[in-house]
């Protein structure tokens, strides 16, 4: 655990070498005993896109029964195919964006970081949840 603080550094210090950056995450995971997480953005959910909030849905059974699951929203008694789920292998998702000028369909990446998990936009910027 001592050089855990080495791994960190070498985890987000490294760019452009994706394996080398890869390697350091699954290390760091690893020496902390890091189960992997599976994400559950119930519909609805709202993130900042632009500077103002959205409600954001998916493509995804929202009855999932998965354990260390992490739900975000209220996903309790949904029935539908409307959430976003985000497994520890999730590389990239389909996500329905409320925008004010009307709902559009865009695919996120998932940028898995240690025990974070970030969603980047196609023009690069990273998803942060609203602020209520």
């Amino acid at each position: 655990m001592k050089f855990l603080p080495l791994l960190v550094i070498i985890a987000f210090g490294i760019s452009g070498c994706d394996n080398a950056k890869q390697d350091a995450i699954k290390a760091v995971q690893n020496a902390s005993n890091h189960t992997a997480t599976t994400l559950m953005i119930a519909p609805g959910y709202k993130v900042n896109i632009d500077g103002q909030p959205v409600p954001i849905s998916g493509t995804d059974d929202c009855q999932l029964t998965a354990k260390d699951v992490v739900s975000l929203g209220d996903t309790e008694g949904q029935t539908s195919r409307a959430c976003i789920v985000i497994k520890p292998d999730t590389k990239a998702v389909q996500v329905q964006v409320g925008l004010a000028s009307g709902s559009v369909s865009e695919r996120w990446t998932v940028v898995h970081s240690g025990e974070s998990t970030l969603l980047q936009r196609a023009d690069g910027s990273y998803v942060e949840y609203a602020r209520d």
